[in-house]
């Protein structure tokens, strides 16, 4: 099975791309920015922002309770809410380690755009 191209996004004046196989993409929408904020920018290796941005676009909501997960699993269908995934910037350290080793991505109701932000640029 061959996977799409990719997603191309700009981390301030580097860019990279996202592999995507088929299925994936389904929180993001076509179009769509991704921003990356400076305390991502500064602290977490893009490689990390790569995967993480791969499983929220997968439907891999990482570590936020099931509530949120059925709430982003139908805002998903319905395509009019947000969704908030949460990962550890570092898997080998527990999510729960402190608010430094946490990661968010932020996909806005209208798809417009995902926000791959530190708990504390909130």
């Amino acid at each position: 099975m061959r996977g799409h191209p990719g997603t191309r996004f700009a981390l301030r004046d580097r860019d990279f791309r996202i592999r995507h196989h088929r299925g994936d993409l389904a929180a993001l929408g076509k179009g769509e920015r991704i921003v990356v904020t400076a305390g991502v920018h500064d602290t977490v290796n893009r490689a990390r922002v790569g995967e993480c941005l791969a499983m929220h676009s997968r439907g891999d909501w990482g570590c936020i309770g099931d509530d949120d997960k059925r709430c982003n699993d139908r805002a998903l269908a319905s395509g009019d809410e947000r969704m908030l995934s949460a990962y550890p910037i570092d898997p080998a350290r527990s999510y729960d380690d402190g608010g430094d080793n946490r990661l968010w991505v932020v996909t806005e109701w209208d798809r417009s755009v995902t926000t791959v932000l530190l708990p504390s640029e909130y």
